[in-house]
């Protein structure tokens, strides 16, 4: 109890008061239902699918593709101190390491392991039972803040009206990522969130940046090198720029093949999956979540980032990032429970 309080004390300390932001008109804007209605993802899939367009009409959602084409990741520095940082890691790790909290550990398949020698990637999910709203309220309201400041910088339009107060955190998560440790999924994104902010909290020594999907026009090109692969192939990311288009079949979007889609030779070569420069400790990117995305792999050193998911639903509390707006049974016990079957299958 002393040790919680504390924690506590220093995240006093740490966080002081958000900034307000100024919203401004909307000229990229996706009109929500003016009432809200329980809706679950796996009954209305989104994602990868041949549904996929007609689901995002559905929930009122910005079509993938558009998105990527149409917008731009923001990068806001200095949203959180080094200081505020370490605070930040600290407190997750304490809730990480008193089994408070959800967790899954996944291998360089990025599939979920029980051993931990195996994982090149954990993940905590912070808002477990309420745990990061109580714990961390200034934390949290600094990261709305960002998402607010970006969605009236852009114009985009998902957040400045929400008089119902129904947009909220669906997942506050906190990655750890080691040598091998990457989100390969050519074409990957937040299906069905509406803004999502990183936080770097610790860069790699090598690897490990968070790349988008860009228009040509957009690129800019730095001498960053690193690697990214897709489906088991390696490409090399020179100049920090990835190229979608170079060469089909070595890149096989994997997500396009299950949805029966793929991106045509034009498009290909028009689009590129840039890093987001300068993204160091304490910054915050900030996206909508529909666009493309990725982090390469981490070469050497440990990655860590604080990643947030606002939707328009309910502030979730279940352990895991929740595909239901209603109830969900998926707590941490229940989620502690199936980690430990998974250990004891490993020891017969």
């Amino acid at each position: 109890v002393m040790a919680g309080r504390a924690v506590t004390r220093d995240l006093a300390w740490a966080f002081g008061a958000v900034a307000s932001t100024t919203a401004v008109g909307a000229a990229f804007a996706w009109q929500r239902r003016d009432q809200v209605r329980p809706y679950n993802l796996a009954d209305n899939p989104q994602v990868r699918n041949p549904r996929e367009e007609a689901a995002c009409r559905e929930l009122n959602l910005p079509n993938p593709a558009a998105c990527s084409r149409e917008t731009r990741a923001v990068l806001l520095k200095g949203v959180f101190s080094r200081e505020e940082v370490d605070v930040i890691v600290r407190e997750a790790r304490a809730l990480r390491e008193r089994h408070l909290v959800g967790e899954i550990e996944r291998d360089e398949g990025e599939k979920s392991v029980a051993s931990a020698t195996d994982a090149v990637w954990r993940t905590a999910y912070l808002h477990t039972d309420g745990h990061f709203k109580r714990r961390m309220p200034a934390v949290r309201e600094r990261l709305l803040a960002a998402a607010r400041e970006a969605d009236a910088r852009e114009g985009w339009g998902l957040l400045q009206d929400d008089e119902r107060g129904a947009i909220n955190l669906r997942t506050v998560e906190f990655h750890e990522y080691w040598p091998g440790g990457r989100l390969k999924s050519a074409l990957h994104y937040d299906a069905g969130s509406l803004i999502t902010v990183d936080v770097m909290l610790q860069e790699a020594d090598d690897g490990g940046e968070l790349v988008t999907l860009e228009e040509e026009d957009d690129v800019l090109t730095t001498t960053a090198q690193a690697k990214l692969s897709a489906e088991g192939t390696e490409r090399t990311l020179t100049d920090g720029v990835v190229e979608v288009g170079s060469a089909s079949e070595a890149i096989a979007l994997s997500q396009c093949e299950a949805s029966g889609q793929s991106l045509g030779q034009e498009q290909q070569q028009r689009q590129r999956l840039v890093p987001v420069h300068g993204f160091g400790k304490g910054d915050a990117a900030v996206f909508i979540s529909h666009k493309y995305h990725n982090v390469t792999p981490v070469l050497k050193g440990k990655r860590m980032v604080l990643v947030a998911e606002l939707w328009d639903g309910p502030e979730k509390t279940c352990a895991h990032r929740c595909l239901c707006a209603g109830l969900c049974s998926h707590t941490a016990t229940r989620a502690h429970a199936e980690a430990a079957r998974k250990h004891l299958a490993i020891l017969g």
